[in-house]
């Protein structure tokens, strides 16, 4: 018998997160705000997707469970940003979970945080350290302060 939920505990280490990828959408973002061309309005909710494949950077290959098969993206809260020698972090300050899988869900190797919870714009993606599974019957879990985003 399969464990209740699946801890999505392949994530990258605090310093391969520093190398987590900005999306497209961001840097533009970035950009705009810093030569003052733009003030881009803050996302009011972010949403973390896994994926069975890695996103390019706009995004286009995303491969997210179907949901029909039990899967939304989960909305993500984060605890207040600390500011280290090299880089700023924030992690989520509350368990992330997924499902459970109404079918399976395949190999899930990446994850990317959205501004939506259906379509949307990505804004960082990473890999997995190694494919996590999620079968029928399976729920999976990012525990709380394991998702790492950093700036740096």
């Amino acid at each position: 018998m399969r464990p209740p939920s699946i801890p999505l505990t392949n994530l990258p280490t605090a310093k391969e997160n520093l190398a987590m990828s900005n999306s497209n959408y961001l840097e533009q973002q970035i950009l705009s705000w810093i030569t003052g061309t733009d003030m881009p309005t803050a996302p009011t909710t972010l949403y973390v997707a896994i994926s069975t494949a890695a996103p390019a950077e706009d995004g286009s290959t995303i491969a997210e469970p179907a949901g029909a098969d039990g899967y939304a993206r989960v909305a993500v809260t984060f605890g207040a940003i600390q500011q280290g020698t090299d880089a700023a972090t924030m992690s989520n300050d509350v368990d992330l979970a997924f499902g459970p899988a109404t079918g399976d869900w395949g190999d899930i190797s990446h994850f990317a945080v959205f501004d939506a919870a259906t379509a949307g714009n990505m804004i960082r993606h990473s890999a997995l350290s190694a494919p996590v599974t999620i079968n029928s019957g399976d729920s999976a879990t990012f525990s709380t302060g394991a998702l790492i985003i950093s700036q740096g």
